[in-house]
């Protein structure tokens, strides 16, 4: 899953299309949700508008790698 269309749905931003691709997605497999609830989590936690997004991927990337 690209992480841009991640994003966007966390802005509630996606197209009709970005929403069917993040739909499948996310109903393939328990492990997708988690990744998203993780993901969701992490964003909410990390929140600031000086956030730097490339560096915080990043971050989640390396914690998600011990699910």
């Amino acid at each position: 899953m690209e992480y841009m269309l991640l994003y966007k749905k966390l802005h509630h931003s996606l197209s009709r299309e970005e929403k069917a691709v993040f739909d499948r997605w996310y109903s393939a497999s328990p492990h997708h949700r988690e990744y998203f609830r993780r993901m969701k989590m992490h964003y909410r936690n990390n929140r600031r508008s000086d956030i730097d997004l490339e560096a915080s991927s990043k971050i989640l990337m390396r914690k998600l790698k011990f699910l």
